[in-house]
């Protein structure tokens, strides 16, 4: 099986994962950087345009042709709404990706488009957000909100500041009031981030919960698995009104036993790893995924609770010239 990964990054355990899974798999993988840490596990790599546009699925869609690639796995929030617009472009050519639908994606990756669609759905509680020229202080019980990016990726540009200076800090800042949202700020008590495989009718195949300890730069850095039947279910509820495919992950934040949705990533997690070495060998179905073959039916039946993980900084040394 040949698998094209795009942009990995650090993801190198989910690539190591992979391979030890996916007997024969041949990994080709392409990155903006040639210095992408993950290259060193690949098979071969190619570097891409910097800038994600049409011609950069097409320049990605000419290296599949020519390599002759079974599935293309995308891995970074940017490239989500291109793959999902360019999937038809490479299942003509006989190359799977990994992505749910079109209007999935821009449901999950705006997320007061994910406000605004969870809010017809009232038995899924979520904090109440507003787009920012649209804010108004009164509908905010708590005296401290969140200013964030509509479109956000990594828990960058986000700001936690007291509601009555929501306009004053927004334009000291100059946001477009029109790419950015307010929302309630939830002192949680916990925050669940659960990864999910789908098949292509849209049905869980399995999934796990791992709860967050520690997070560096938008990232899981210290994790256990759990089992809480609540959050099992309002996954369910979830995936029966959106229509997700492959392996996805959802955020949970939990304040005195109420959960509210937090995100929705139509992606592999960056914590992953954890959720495949407790149990969830969600790998294992992307064999069966793209070829309509049955999957076995796991839901949240075969992971180990309370397995830790405890992430660290490790890296790749090698010859390298400045001119390359």
């Amino acid at each position: 099986m040949k698998i094209f990964f795009s942009s990995p990054g650090r993801r190198f355990e989910l690539i190591r994962i992979l391979k030890k899974e996916i007997k024969n798999s041949y990994i080709i993988a392409g990155d903006h950087s040639k210095l992408s840490p993950t290259f060193s596990l690949c098979d071969q790599t190619f570097k891409l345009p910097s800038k994600i546009d049409s011609n950069y699925f097409e320049e990605i869609l000419k290296i599949c042709k020519k390599k002759y690639i079974d599935l293309v796995i995308p891995l970074i929030d940017y490239e989500l709404e291109g793959y999902a617009r360019f999937k038809n472009e490479f299942n003509k050519n006989q190359i799977q990706v990994m992505i749910s639908p079109l209007e999935t994606i821009n449901l999950s990756i705006d997320k007061y488009k994910t406000f605004l669609f969870l809010d017809k759905h009232k038995t899924i509680h979520k904090p109440h957000t507003d787009l920012l020229e649209k804010y108004n202080k009164k509908n905010f019980k708590n005296d401290l909100v969140i200013i964030k990016p509509r479109k956000g990726s990594n828990s960058k540009d986000i700001h936690k500041i007291r509601k009555d200076f929501v306009f004053e800090f927004s334009k000291i800042k100059g946001f477009n009031f029109q790419d950015y949202i307010v929302q309630e700020y939830v002192e949680f008590d916990y925050e669940t981030t659960v990864d999910i495989c789908l098949n292509s009718n849209h049905k869980i195949i399995e999934l796990c919960q791992r709860r967050r300890l520690k997070v560096r730069g938008g990232e899981v850095e210290r994790a256990i698995t759990t089992k809480n039947k609540e959050i099992t279910e309002i996954i369910r509820k979830l995936t029966k009104i959106i229509k997700f495919f492959g392996i996805i992950n959802i955020q949970i934040m939990t304040k005195d036993d109420r959960h509210y949705i937090c995100e929705i990533n139509p992606r592999f997690g960056g914590g992953f790893p954890l959720s495949y070495h407790s149990g969830a060998n969600m790998i294992d179905h992307l064999k069966y995924l793209f070829n309509n073959s049955d999957n076995d039916n796991f839901g949240d039946s075969r992971y180990k609770t309370n397995f830790l993980m405890l992430r660290y900084d490790d890296a790749v040394y090698k010859n390298h010239s400045l001119n390359d």
